[in-house]
């Protein structure tokens, strides 16, 4: 890469990395890294309602999550830093070419082509942190947790019906919905097509 464009992604990235720090220092002094007692200048965390706490527990952990993705740019930054200083950025990681100028001018620490990139990302393929157990269940039962399929048979919320089932003592109600289970998840369920025809106008 030619030396003055080196010079602008040089300068672009250590303003960026400015900024980051700036909002991090930001970030620390409204507050993130007080306690929840401090933070709300309560006496006591321990309110009448627990929504309270949920709802201030919640903004604590996006403020934490925020923070965590302002620190990991940060380091990408640095690693993009030092590949100018050792000459070898803008070239892919995978693939060995140059990294297109326009990504670089969105993304001045990205370190894949947009075609690497591409291949990498495959959000079919991701698994969202799921148990690796549920690569092995056997059908149906995985059918709850990575049927994408449009089909309709006997999936995992059936299978969770037939063990409800199972132990039900005739005639007694366990709770409000027995009475209305009867091969359906919901009430609406039971509704024939006849009678939604003739509510029809």
């Amino acid at each position: 890469m030619e030396k003055n464009k080196l010079k602008k992604y040089k300068d672009k990235l250590v303003l960026e990395r400015k900024k980051i720090l700036e909002t991090i220092d930001l970030m620390y002094k409204n507050g993130l890294s007080a306690s929840q007692q401090e933070e709300l200048g309560e006496l006591s965390v321990n309110d009448n309602h627990p929504a309270d706490m949920g709802t201030e527990m919640f903004d604590k952990e996006r403020g934490f999550a925020l923070l965590s993705n302002e620190k990991n740019i940060l380091v990408q930054i640095d690693n993009a830093l030092e590949r100018i200083e050792k000459g070898n950025y803008g070239i892919c990681e995978f693939c060995g070419k140059e990294i297109e100028e326009e990504r670089l001018d969105f993304i001045p620490y990205a370190t894949r082509c947009a075609e690497c990139e591409k291949n990498v990302v495959n959000y079919n393929t991701f698994r969202y942190d799921r148990p690796v157990e549920e690569e092995v269940l056997n059908y149906p039962f995985g059918k709850s947790f990575n049927d994408i399929s449009e089909s309709v048979e006997y999936d995992g919320e059936d299978a969770w019906q037939d063990v409800d089932e199972f132990n039900k003592i005739p005639k007694m109600k366990r709770n409000y919905d027995d009475e209305y289970i009867s091969g359906t998840v919901e009430q609406i369920d039971n509704i024939s097509n006849q009678q939604y025809k003739n509510q029809l106008p």
